[in-house]
């Protein structure tokens, strides 16, 4: 095990003159930091130790957590932020830390609490507001931790992605908005000692027991919530203040309150009169309950809670009788994804139960919502791996695949209360049959091993491509079960049965109905790139047949298009929807499996020969030419707008034969159009086509242009730049020192212009040479820094320059 003390002699010997020494405890440190032994650096964090050690280690724990915290045992997460913690108090505590050392270790515990979670951020605000309490001569050093912590973790909050960053600002920070401000806000009037403006004791009673008496008088109403519209009113307002006391504090109605239960009890019956609105405030309340732990909830708040609801919930789930169009609440489906993962099993026998039973197709559609709704914790049960000191996880996993296994089975088929009369006709069951089978594709694919029906699944998605409410959700189905199921898929008989079903579906009169319009091809190039994707499994030959096989009727109407008069109005749009859909299956065979081999040519090749003769006259056709419709259907590709790594491609290797060979490159009759699209491609969203559009302008700018763009630089870095956009200063820098062409020249400008007197006078003497020489090493190294390493550097170089720092700033980037 290595020692701290050999750990302690690597880092002075890392900052030493001997240069075979230095070398060798460079080596010596990497290896060290990429061990678990690591983590003791903490050790190395005391007043005593020399300055360089203590930040050397508190930049090598930095790393360590940024890239190995998540490798931790929680246990011993725990372990290290005690021990943090007390080295900063430690710090602190002391009159020779180094105040670079406390802002390092300040960021370093920020870090872990925003690696944690928002109850880790929580508990940091805590712990950092005890630094509000000035204690003797030390006060003022106190304020400067307390301050330190809490940017370094607004700091760290704003690096989260979207997803776990509006979580910790709303669980972790806003909570904890209001006394924070209080306390600096008392800071800054000078009060002695600013106190922690926490709640009271007497003040938190005081709101149970206000809390207590309002769910009293709520209960009071109970036995007038009988089905008359008085009743529905009283029963709209109990839930909505049930809900608003439940989102002020989810804590008091899952664990404090003595009436907590009652108050669930109350709102179930409520949740019963079957009325919208009061539904929707009782998601509400089980949102907010759903933030305390089940384990930390009162015992009857916890599984029976969720028993009872499933069955006063599950009519809100149906379609209402006299119902126009509606889709199910994102609010109501979190709620019974909270129901699944309390009751697992039991909450697939209530609705497998409910479809069994169901008096009603809107019963039977409801049921297959509620399943649909927990497809992802399903699935993920059914997949896990089997373990034998699991038996209770076994148990609900061969629950979950026993009841799919019938689900499908009897789905798939038509049997049991699917073989009702009319039931799988009737539009919203097949539109949710349809999703169902979507969003289950990974069981069809893999889980359900062979004895899944798919062919059956695949012959009620084309089913329910007839009415047209399910014939979006259906198609989409379609294409994602093919896709998922290619390789079982892939033989020529099967796919040969299912294109003639697939043919015999998309042509018949209702779906070809509102096919030949643009708007209505949607369903259609579904379905097409779904078999398409299998046939680009099969082998060549079988391939190229089924390709040919499964465009055939398109081909064929869009030859009976050409054979009209050409007078005809409907001419033109129905020969285009043909032409697109010829262009769908073309593209969707390039998606062929990696093992695919197509050594004896791209099976696509025998579609397009097959369909050469219909391209062919219409290209030939100058009236059909001059129709921009066709003209567009015709052209279909991958368009070069949606194509950005394409667009990328052409510009960089255009700037490249203007570099090597302008005059060649200039003569070239492609340039104008290449120009043109260069200039469109500044109104794309995606940013590395546009570098390459513009890039040819920037090397010839720089020729021209760069000792002053380097000096307006320099100049903005060490004195007119606003501190704030010192980072974003550091982006165009970064960009040219990575450009291979430009790289030695704007080097070469960076230190002439950086080392000269005249900009370390314009510092304001915060600048000295050996800083300056510094900086330029690090800035200009190879392989370069990334970006955001680049832009801390940037911008601790500026501060430097603005006399803020110390050059030992610099230090931490020559590790």
């Amino acid at each position: 095990m290595t020692s701290v003390a050999a750990v302690q002699s690597a880092i002075q010997a890392l900052y030493g003159t001997d240069e075979g020494q230095r070398q060798a405890a460079n080596i010596w440190l990497t290896e060290f930091a990429n061990s678990d032994q690591a983590w003791e650096s903490l050790q190395l964090l005391h007043p005593n130790l020399a300055p360089e050690v203590q930040f050397f280690s508190v930049n090598l724990l930095l790393s360590k957590v940024k890239h190995a915290w998540r490798k931790l045992q929680p246990e011993a997460q725990r372990q290290i932020q005690i021990f943090a913690w007390s080295k900063l108090d430690e710090v602190v505590s002391s009159s020779s830390a180094n105040k670079l050392i406390k802002q390092r270790l300040s960021l370093l515990l920020a870090t872990m609490a925003a690696a944690d979670g928002a109850d880790a951020g929580a508990e940091l605000i805590q712990h950092a507001m005890r630094f509000a309490q000035p204690l003797s001569d030390t006060g003022h050093a106190n304020l400067e931790v307390m301050l330190d912590l809490l940017l370094s973790l607004a700091e760290e909050a704003s690096a989260l992605d979207s997803r776990r960053q509006a979580s910790f600002v709303n669980k972790a920070m806003q909570p904890q908005a209001a006394r924070v401000f209080d306390t600096l806000g008392k800071v800054l009037q000078g009060s002695s000692s600013a106190s922690e403006s926490e709640e009271g004791e007497v003040d938190e009673a005081a709101d149970q027991k206000a809390m207590s008496a309002i769910i009293r008088a709520l209960l009071g109403c109970k036995h007038s919530l009988q089905g008359t519209e008085a009743a529905l009113a009283r029963a709209r307002l109990v839930a909505k203040v049930a809900a608003a006391m439940a989102d002020r504090s989810p804590e008091a109605v899952a664990q404090d309150l003595p009436e907590a239960v009652q108050l669930a009890e109350l709102l179930l019956t409520c949740l019963s009169l079957g009325e919208r609105q009061v539904a929707e405030f009782a998601i509400d309340y089980l949102d907010s309950l759903s933030t305390v732990p089940l384990a930390e909830r009162q015992p009857q708040l916890q599984q029976p809670l969720y028993s009872s609801l499933l069955h006063v919930l599950a009519p809100h789930i149906q379609y209402p009788q006299e119902f126009t169009d509606w889709d199910g609440e994102q609010s109501l489906q979190e709620v019974l994804e909270i129901s699944f993962g309390v009751l697992k099993g039991n909450y697939l026998a209530y609705f497998g139960q409910q479809l069994q039973s169901a008096a009603s197709w809107q019963a039977t559609e409801a049921a297959l919502f509620a399943i649909r709704c927990v497809s992802s914790s399903i699935l993920e049960m059914a997949s896990s791996d089997a373990s034998p000191d699991q038996p209770q996880a076994n148990a609900h996993q061969q629950t979950v695949r026993a009841f799919l296994s019938s689900l499908f089975g009897q789905l798939c088929a038509g049997q049991g209360s699917f073989s009702q009369k009319g039931l799988l006709q009737q539009p919203c069951v097949l539109a949710s049959a349809a999703r169902l089978i979507g969003d289950y594709a990974m069981w069809f694919s893999r889980l359900g091993g062979p004895e899944a029906p798919l062919e059956g699944a695949l012959r009620l998605l084309l089913q329910a491509m007839v009415p047209p409410q399910a014939r979006l959700a259906a198609a989409k189905a379609f294409r994602v079960l093919c896709v998922r199921c290619a390789a079982r898929l892939s033989s020529p008989a099967v796919l040969s049965g299912l294109v003639g079903v697939a043919h015999t579906a998309l042509n018949s009169q209702q779906v070809a109905a509102q096919g030949d319009a643009q708007g209505g091809l949607e369903d259609r190039q579904h379905v097409i790139e779904g078999l398409s994707r299998v046939a680009a499994q099969l082998p060549v030959e079988e391939a190229a047949q089924a390709g040919q096989h499964l465009i055939a009727p398109f081909l064929q109407q869009a030859q009976a298009c050409l054979d009209c008069e050409s007078g005809s109005s409907q001419q033109p749009a129905s020969l285009a929807a043909q032409l697109r859909l010829i262009a769908c299956a073309i593209k969707s065979m390039e998606f062929g499996s990696a093992g695919t081999s197509h050594a004896g040519g791209h099976p696509v090749l025998s579609v397009l020969e097959a369909a050469q003769p219909v391209l062919t006259r219409v290209a030939a056709s100058p009236a059909l030419q001059a129709n921009a419709t066709v003209v567009s259907a015709l052209c279909e590709g991958n368009q070069l707008a949606a194509n950005q790594d394409l667009v990328t491609a052409l510009f960089h290797l255009a700037d490249q034969c203007i570099l090597i060979a302008p005059a060649l490159a200039l003569a070239c009759g492609a340039m104008p159009s290449l120009f043109q699209w260069a200039v469109q491609g500044l109104q794309m969203r995606e940013a590395e086509p546009l570098r390459k559009a513009l890039k040819g302008s920037l090397h010839n700018c720089m020729t021209q242009q760069g000792q002053g763009l380097v000096q307006a630089f320099v100049l903005a870095l060490v004195q007119s730049c606003p501190r704030h956009l010192l980072r974003p200063l550091a982006n165009p820098l970064h960009s040219l020192i990575k450009d291979p062409a430009l790289t030695d020249g704007v080097k070469g400008l960076m230190s002439q212009v950086l080392c000269s007197q005249q900009y370390a006078d314009l510092s304001g003497g915060g600048l000295d040479t050996e800083s300056c020489q510094l900086f330029c090493r690090l800035a200009m190294q190879t392989p370069p820094l990334s970006p955001n390493r680049f832009s801390a550097l940037v911008q601790d170089f500026g501060i430097l320059a603005r006399g803020d720092e110390t050059p030992d700033v610099l230090l931490a980037y020559e590790l």
